[in-house]
């Protein structure tokens, strides 16, 4: 019996972040060992996709929306397996893959992942039921998937917690060397992220902008985004361009973590299973970062940061200061951030996929993961 796993990046353009090639990857090893094959679809493919360009496979997001795209795309390469999983690597829930419904063919089945942060919601019970009916209908997907417990609990309200589950994002723990001690205080600090109003940016600049003259903690803000110019005015503005350095998009994230001390992530709305916690960790990096939705369940509170309220640039200063106050204590916690970063391994990630889709193919009832 031949079976696959078609999974499918419409947002995503495969080679601009190498996790969302790197993850995939790793799952189609898994999978290609117990013979089932792996066929993605992203959006695009950049100079730097990992993929050979024989199976570079096109979908758009607004394709994936359409079923008729969908049957046209996507059909003829379904048809020459026995068994399908449709694995749905985005936040939307508009698709056209109801057009595999389970309920008329028990060839194919539906999963969803949501990968993406969310503002706080309030929860209708009236919508929930109405999306369960569409669930049990094979309108939406048979299972969602979070990467976080918080991700999970969002879930389960929204849907139901038939076929709900969560599994942690992992990343590819690379050989890095363990850093010298430091003998002074901890100045440079690293924000990696989208210039979005819910990655708290403004709490951060204000935050800088406030510390004493005499201070010479600085920061390097990595990313594009809406925000960026009007960052970057103001960085000008208030003369914080010794202390505040804008680079734009960076392919070297991981060159940069290792000429940083720490690492801010100060999210105003609730983060999923964000990676760049876990690639900070696995740089040795601890972190300051919000309470916001998973991302507390990827740090050891006191141990590999120091977690603060949203929005509150005072709370972000005061965390820097006592990253400061005691370098033996911050050198432990870049020790303590590097042995936390070992439980979201990109291999243990894939794995319990692997486990979820041969559930799947053997019929299991799978009423939570």
């Amino acid at each position: 019996m031949k079976k696959a796993v078609f999974s499918f990046f419409t947002m995503r353009t495969s080679g601009d972040y190498s996790w969302w090639d790197d993850f995939p990857i790793a799952i189609g090893k898994c999978l290609k060992e117990k013979g089932i094959d792996h066929i993605c679809f992203y959006r695009g493919y950049s100079d730097k996709s990992r993929y050979p360009k024989d199976i570079q496979n096109i979908l758009l997001h607004k394709d994936i929306q359409n079923p008729f795209k969908v049957k046209q795309i996507v059909a003829p390469y379904a048809k020459r397996y026995d068994k399908v999983i449709f694995h749905h690597q985005t936040p939307s829930f508009l698709s056209g893959l109801w057009v595999f419904n389970r309920k008329f063919n028990r060839r194919y089945s539906w999963i969803t992942t949501e990968h993406d942060s969310w503002s706080s919601t309030e929860f209708s019970s009236s919508k929930r039921l109405i999306r369960s009916v569409l669930r049990g209908m094979g309108f939406l997907p048979n299972i969602i998937i979070g990467c976080s417990r918080a991700s999970d609990n969002r879930i389960t309200n929204l849907y139901g917690s038939k076929g709900v589950g969560f599994i942690y994002n992992g990343i590819n723990l690379q050989n890095i060397p363990e850093p010298k001690p430091l003998n002074d205080m901890p100045t440079k600090v690293l924000f990696v992220g989208r210039l979005e109003e819910y990655k708290g940016l403004w709490p951060l600049v204000n935050a800088f902008r406030t510390l004493e003259k005499t201070d010479n903690t600085k920061l390097t803000i990595v990313g594009n985004g809406p925000l960026y110019k009007s960052l970057s005015d103001f960085i000008a503005q208030h003369d914080l361009g010794k202390r505040i350095v804008m680079m734009g998009h960076s392919y070297n994230i991981s060159e940069l973590m290792l000429k940083h001390d720490f690492i801010v992530i100060p999210s105003t709305y609730e983060e999923n299973c964000p990676i760049t916690s876990l690639e900070a960790q696995a740089h040795y990096l601890p972190c300051i970062y919000s309470n916001s939705g998973g991302l507390p369940e990827t740090q050891i509170q006191g141990k590999t940061g120091i977690m603060i309220e949203k929005n509150n640039p005072d709370a972000i200063i005061n965390a820097i200061k006592y990253f400061q106050e005691d370098i033996s204590r911050f050198n432990q916690m870049r020790l303590d951030a590097r042995t936390n970063s070992l439980n979201f391994s990109i291999n243990k990630m894939a794995e319990k996929y692997c486990e979820l889709y041969l559930k799947v193919f053997n019929d299991e009832n799978i009423a939570s993961i």
